[in-house]
């Protein structure tokens, strides 16, 4: 068995439609390459690839993959995840549990966190005291400011 984060539509609803539910156990018969498996992530950050929670609500569900399990790595995108055969809801994270993670990710982490991830302005302001190339993410990614990495190249 192997635990991990899965992003899910608002309601714990796929990307199939199929509504999921906390504690219930899902099979399937084996697991290919983008076609079947349950797909979770080893770090929350990269279910943010999979589901834009800048555009839409989404939940973040802790889970535990097994049976036939196997792991990809895309290099283009660096993330991590796995396909298996089995897979268990454990529990929907909070908000608050969301933010608390991000915030003890490493710089790379927390820049794929913020460029997937919508943020209230509270939020953004405790974000900002991580340093400048996270205000470029920030002012990127939350407040669509499509100079900001310019800005930064000029000396603002």
């Amino acid at each position: 068995m192997i635990r991990g984060y899965k992003a899910y539509y608002k309601g714990l609803i796929n990307q199939f439609g199929e509504k999921h539910e906390i504690g219930h156990i899902y099979t399937t018969e084996e697991v290919a390459y983008e076609k079947s498996g349950f797909y979770f992530c080893p770090y929350l950050e990269d279910t943010l690839r999979f589901y834009n929670g800048l555009e839409e609500e989404i939940d973040i569900a802790l889970v535990e993959g097994f049976g036939q399990i196997r792991e990809f790595y895309d290099d283009y995108y660096e993330t991590a995840s796995f396909a298996s055969t089995g897979l268990r809801v454990l529990s929907v994270l909070t908000r608050e549990e969301i933010i608390r993670y991000a915030l003890k990710l490493n710089e790379l982490r927390l820049h794929k966190f913020i460029a997937g991830y919508r943020l209230t302005e509270p939020e953004i302001e405790i974000f900002r005291k991580k340093g400048t190339s996270v205000e470029d993410y920030i002012e990127f990614y939350q407040h669509g400011d499509k100079d900001a990495f310019v800005k930064r190249l000029n000396g603002r």
